[in-house]
């Protein structure tokens, strides 16, 4: 567990272990983003993605959700200790181009002014990172005194499970196993390809047995 997730996901208790947490690098910006990367999808349904700014002066939060071939951001910025909440914002990659809606009702979205196109900069980022290289996660869970830390206004903390997003490895020759009742596990969203031809997304699920042990097994996600 990084020491920034850790102190971001503290800051939004009520919502934390609904989400993947990553931490990217330290951001230094740049001048243009090739809207295609748009195309990809989350790693997971709910995503949380943190990433420092100005020398750490400032920390950014990003709680992504995907809904089918939409996506919402709420962004959250602490800086010098004081939180800043920017208004949430809707996207979706249509003919080639990033349309970028927002979700109070206005829909005036002005590239060169809006400080949405600064956190799209930073998704765009942070979605191909997942094409880099292993990526590592985090999923917190609530301990017993979560309850009653929070009714005392004091922030909680979490127990942290690392899942680790590894390349996509070679298929292997069939050993002779079956697939029947699996060790419980979740399964990241993922491309398949139909009998047919097309290709569908199949999205984030949980599958397996339970009773049979857990095992965190994740694959990266290739487009």
């Amino acid at each position: 567990m990084t020491p920034l997730i850790a102190e971001l996901a503290g800051c939004v208790p009520a919502q934390a272990v609904d989400f993947r947490w990553f931490e990217m690098a330290p951001w230094e910006g740049e001048a243009e983003v090739d809207p295609t990367i748009f195309s990809h999808h989350l790693p997971f349904d709910r995503t949380a993605v943190v990433c420092s700014l100005n020398r750490a002066e400032t920390k950014v939060l990003l709680l992504l959700k995907q809904h089918g071939e939409m996506f919402g951001c709420t962004p959250l910025m602490l800086v010098r200790g004081v939180w800043q909440r920017h208004k949430q914002f809707g996207y979706v990659f249509e003919d080639g181009k990033v349309r970028v809606w927002h979700r109070d009702g206005s829909n005036v979205y002005d590239p060169k002014a809006s400080a949405a196109t600064s956190f799209l900069v930073l998704i765009a980022a942070f979605l191909r990172s997942l094409d880099a290289g292993p990526v590592t996660a985090y999923q917190p869970a609530k301990k017993p005194s979560h309850a009653k830390r929070m009714n005392q206004g004091k922030r909680p903390t979490y127990d942290w499970t690392t899942i680790v997003i590894e390349p996509p490895k070679p298929k292997a020759a069939p050993a002779g196993g079956t697939h029947a009742s699996p060790r419980w596990h979740e399964r990241r969203g993922h491309w398949r390809n139909t009998r047919s031809g097309k290709r569908v997304w199949v999205r984030h699920c949980e599958v397996g047995d339970k009773a049979k042990g857990a095992v965190f097994h994740d694959y990266k996600i290739t487009h």
